[in-house]
C-alpha cells in the first residue's frame, strides 16, 4: 500500500524518490500518497472520498504543525494591543498630572518672586523688615 511505503521511507515513484534523496524525508500527505499510488489526489481528498480508509489513515498520521495558527496569533496581538492602550492611557494621565504640577509650581514661583521683589523694593528706612545676616565665618 502507498501509505506504508511512504511511512517506511521507501517510495517507488521517481519524483518521490528524488525528493527523498534531496531532503532526506517525505511528508505523509494526501498529495504524496496519491502520487505514490498513481491515483488522483481528488479521489482521496474530497468529502465523499472513494478511499475513506486511506483518508482516515492519513488523518491519523498527520502531525499538528509546530507553528501557531493565525487566529491564535491575532487573538494574542489584540490582547497585547489592548494592554498597550491601557498603559498608554495611564502614562498620558500621569504626564498630565506632572504637567499640572509644573504649571502650579511655576505660578507659585512667580508669585514668590513678585513678593520678594516687592519686599526688596520696600527695604530701607521706612521698612519694618530687618535682614538678619550671620557673622562672617572665620
Amino acid at each position: 500500500m502507498a501509505i506504508e511505503r511512504l511511512v517506511s521511507g521507501r517510495p517507488t515513484h521517481p519524483a518521490l524518490k528524488k525528493r527523498k534523496e534531496e531532503t532526506g524525508r517525505l511528508a505523509i500527505n494526501i498529495s504524496n500518497v496519491a502520487l505514490e499510488a498513481g491515483r488522483s489526489r481528488t479521489l482521496i481528498a474530497t468529502r465523499d472520498t472513494t478511499y475513506p480508509t486511506v483518508k482516515h489513515r492519513l488523518m491519523e498520521l498527520a502531525k499538528p504543525h509546530a507553528s501557531r495558527g493565525t487566529a491564535t496569533t491575532i487573538i494574542d496581538l489584540r490582547a497585547e494591543l489592548s494592554e498597550t492602550r491601557k498603559q498608554l492611557k495611564m502614562a498620558l494621565a500621569e504626564a498630565a498630572g506632572h504637567f499640572h504640577a509644573r504649571v502650579n509650581a511655576e505660578r507659585d514661583a512667580a508669585r514668590w518672586r513678585q513678593a520678594y521683589e516687592r519686599l526688596s523694593s520696600k527695604r530701607g528706612d521706612e521698612s519694618n523688615i530687618v535682614l538678619l545676616k550671620s557673622p562672617p565665618a572665620q
